[in-house]
């Protein structure tokens, strides 16, 4: 298939906070075409089913497109161990596929959607766009930042290809964050084709404060985290940060161990083993309970593609700290206003967040409307309206290199 050659999109301004968002949302949605009359049709490709997508899901339906999401894997035993579903009742118009490119053609009708597809990650993936791209099919590449490490320098040279691929073939790409804003302009995907479309979860399900936390803060306030307890999600540089604050707060560290116990360990020798719970895994349902007995939800990763937790956090209006190796500190936290954001790795750096609580705990108060505030402007219905005008803008460029 000929290259297409696009035409350049004016330079827009520095998106939120300061984000090199690389698109105006006020002038796209005054160009949109009206979703209701159009309904577009939407297939999304993605791995697994996971209770921060669903309910963007659910507002780009309520939009009036015909949205089908196809997943090409099985719920891993790491999620299963973090309480996820393995077996779960999809909602119509999502099902389970093998990764063939061969479920393409489940839907008779898949040349006239527009597929969105996370990425070079895997062999189906990569196949599947270039199959898109073959056909002449649109398409849209979207996907959080990758992994810093040696397995991303060594694919280097597939991610140029791959960003190659997206600037000839695809409409555009969707950026998982400004982190992946910036990871996809190193790749070599042009600027102005790619839009910031982050995480944007429902409001955590809370029925009531999780009784083990209470019971054991007894009316201290509790610092929480939710999640895999591992070095990448940096609960070192936490226990010890943790162990070097003034001792009025608790920590509840919701999720399961994958030390074999050397976190717990770590406490005793710091000597705050009766100020740190080990709640073990929770459902995602029950997640919520979990943050209704906290004032500050803690995110200290040494790397996260996004980190939902805050999403989650935010949502029930609690204070935030996150490391600046989490992709959604960039955008869900301002640093004084509604929490801090932390050094990755920093014992020091993090200390001192969680000292500020330690010492005036009505900040945590007035942090956590904030937060709720920044929730809102990061709803799924604000980001379902951002999808599809976006792809309205996208698709009418590429009617109009057509004519």
């Amino acid at each position: 298939m000929a290259a297409v050659r696009r035409p350049k999109l004016e330079a827009r301004s520095r998106g939120h906070c300061g984000h090199p968002s690389g698109i105006n949302w006020s002038w796209l949605v005054s160009t949109w075409l009206s979703a209701a009359t159009m309904n577009p049709r939407i297939k999304i490709w993605t791995n697994i089913p996971n209770h921060y997508q669903a309910a963007l899901f659910e507002a780009v339906r309520s939009e009036g497109a015909d949205l089908q999401v196809a997943y090409y894997d099985r719920v891993p035993d790491s999620r299963v161990a973090l309480g996820w579903a393995r077996d779960q009742n999809l909602p119509r118009g999502e099902a389970f596929v093998e990764p063939s490119v061969d479920s393409l053609y489940l839907d008779p009708a898949w040349r006239e959607c527009i597929h969105l597809v996370p990425g070079y990650g895997s062999r189906f993936t990569l196949t599947l766009a270039a199959k898109l791209s073959q056909e002449g099919t649109g398409w849209v590449h979207w996907s959080e930042r990758s992994h810093p490490g040696l397995r991303s320098l060594l694919t280097q040279p597939v991610k140029r290809a791959y960003a190659e691929m997206v600037n000839r073939f695809a409409l555009g790409a969707f950026a998982i964050g400004a982190g992946a804003f910036r990871d996809f302009g190193a790749w070599g995907i042009r600027r102005e084709m790619i839009a910031i479309l982050p995480y944007s979860p429902t409001t955590a399900t809370a029925v009531a404060a999780d009784s083990q936390i209470q019971d054991f803060a007894n009316g201290r306030p509790v610092f929480l985290y939710l999640g895999t307890l591992n070095r990448r999600k940096g609960i070192d540089v936490l226990i010890n940060a943790f162990a070097s604050s003034p001792s009025t707060w608790a920590l509840a560290l919701v999720g399961n161990d994958a030390s074999g116990g050397e976190y717990a360990r770590l406490a005793r020798r710091l000597g705050v083993q009766d100020r740190v719970l080990f709640r073990g895994a929770m459902s995602p349902k029950s997640l919520g309970d979990a943050i209704l007995a906290a004032k500050v939800v803690i995110l200290p990763s040494r790397f996260d593609g996004w980190g939902v937790t805050l999403n989650e956090g935010a949502s029930l209006g609690r204070a935030l700290i996150g490391s600046d190796a989490c992709g959604a500190t960039e955008h869900l936290i301002v640093s004084g206003v509604n929490g801090f954001r932390v050094q990755a790795g920093s014992v020091g750096s993090l200390a001192r967040a969680l000292s500020a609580y330690s010492l005036e705990p009505e900040l945590a108060t007035n942090h956590g409307e904030a937060s709720l505030e920044i929730f809102k402007a990061n709803s799924p219905e604000v980001n379902a309206k951002k999808m599809l005008s976006t792809l309205a803008t996208w698709a009418a460029l590429s009617r109009s290199r057509q004519k």
